[in-house]
């Protein structure tokens, strides 16, 4: 993992490419309903924690400041 100043980064990307090889897996397997529900449910988390963030000042400091805050 990469630290900047004591703050781990990059952990949403690292789980979205290990999140995006299980459902290419699924894709692989035939498992068409479960890589679409893994899919749905992927987004609707991602999408959450931007609405929480946007919402919730304080889950904005470090690196996950913007800067239009």
């Amino acid at each position: 993992m990469f630290s900047r100043e004591g703050t781990v980064m990059n952990v949403t990307t690292a789980a979205a490419i290990w999140i995006l090889a299980a459902i290419g897996a699924a894709i692989g397997l035939g498992r068409y309903g479960g890589a679409f529900a893994l899919a749905v449910v992927t987004v609707a988390i991602l999408v959450g924690i931007e609405l929480l963030e946007k919402s919730i000042k304080w889950l904005t400091r470090g690196v996950h400041a913007r800067e239009e805050d």
